[in-house]
């Protein structure tokens, strides 16, 4: 944002559109508004799940756009100065694993109670009350499984620990994904290759099924990743953040 202004930013969450689907309302749209009107500040005010769509499918695929300046004249951000904008960008879009509130209800990510252990700066600061099952030498061994490749160790060792939560509602996060985030969080993005992580997991997951079955591998959402899940990160260029 411009410098010395005074600005208020909400917390925006919104539908996600298919790309079929977003490619027929912004026909509808283009239909009804004109072309010119993407590049008013409206569409982010009336047509604010279009907008949020297309910052993230072309942030995701690395494209150029002046879709983020629009927020600058929206409802959104409210500047109390009239004080000229400087030159160059000056709106930056993140994208993000999660869109995170504490809930009581579900256990918080390990990746975000790795960082509270090891008191690195996160939003939500209120997580460290919450009862939940995992220690500090949970997560370290965790990690340490991951890092030695033995992957269905770790699995195993998450299953036990979780044992009698899988129908409660706390588990709200596949067991890949919590490992992933984790392994991201310990040893930073640029240590970890996604792809050999993949198919590390789904080796254990294999590994794993014959000895104790796809079925409570699959109740406690231990599962690998799809190759339709997979493909479709492969489309996209950049990494989500946390």
């Amino acid at each position: 944002l411009p410098q010395g202004s005074a600005a208020h930013v909400e917390q925006l969450a919104f539908a996600y559109l298919s790309p079929l689907v977003l490619r027929k309302e912004l026909e509808t749209l283009l239909e009804n508004e004109g072309a010119v009107f993407l590049s008013q500040p409206e569409l982010v005010d009336n047509h604010p799940i279009i907008y949020w769509n297309l910052v993230w499918y072309f942030q995701r695929l690395g494209l150029c756009s002046g879709l983020p300046q629009l927020l600058l004249a929206s409802k959104h951000v409210q500047t109390a100065s009239q004080a000229p904008a400087p030159e160059g960008p000056f709106v930056n879009v993140r994208l993000l694993w999660d869109v995170l509130s504490s809930n009581p209800d579900s256990f918080p990510p390990l990746y975000i109670l790795w960082r509270l252990h090891g008191q690195i700066p996160t939003r939500l600061q209120n997580w460290r009350k919450h009862n939940h099952p995992f220690s500090l030498s949970f997560l370290e061994a965790v990690i340490n499984y991951l890092g030695l490749g033995e992957v269905h160790k770790a699995i195993v060792l998450f299953v036990e620990k979780v044992a009698g939560y899988a129908n409660s509602g706390l588990l709200q996060r596949s067991v890949y994904r919590e490992f992933l985030f984790l392994k991201i969080a310990a040893l930073g993005r640029d240590r970890v290759d996604i792809a050999e992580f993949d198919k590390k997991y789904k080796s254990a997951f294999s590994k794993l099924a014959s000895s104790m079955g796809k079925e409570p591998l699959r109740q406690q959402r231990a599962q690998p990743l799809t190759t339709k899940a997979i493909d479709c990160r492969k489309s996209f260029g950049a990494n989500l953040e946390c």
